[in-house]
């Protein structure tokens, strides 16, 4: 269906810095995105860092809004940075390997 149709990306894999079993599931994410991605011949996917919703970074925001996905908002930065940085070179081992580049957007608030 896409026939010549140029696709340079696609996107997006969501919550780079996801940890414990939330990093597993980013893995799979990724793999999927990596297939699709290959599939439609594109040439390389986006990844983001989280938390999307920015009323997450408010300092009360583990209380006022306990079901809001944080992250690694609140970690030392570079604990931080540590974190994001590991699942960041895994997710682009695993595209490297399907001959993709990745993109990485990282959201305000994050170092």
């Amino acid at each position: 269906m896409i026939g010549d149709m140029f696709i340079p990306g696609i996107g997006f894999l969501l919550d780079i810095e996801r940890q414990g079993e939330a990093r597993a599931a980013l893995l799979r994410d990724a793999e999927q995105l990596i297939h699709l991605t290959a599939a439609a011949g594109a040439k390389a996917i986006e990844v983001i860092t989280g938390p999307i919703d920015l009323a997450a970074l408010e300092p009360d925001a583990p209380t006022t809004r306990p079901k809001l996905y944080r992250g690694v908002v609140g970690l030392p930065e570079g604990e931080q940075i540590e974190i994001t940085a590991r699942n960041l070179a895994k997710v682009a081992d695993l595209a490297a390997a399907q001959g993709l580049l990745i993109y990485y957007e990282v959201l305000s608030g994050r170092p």
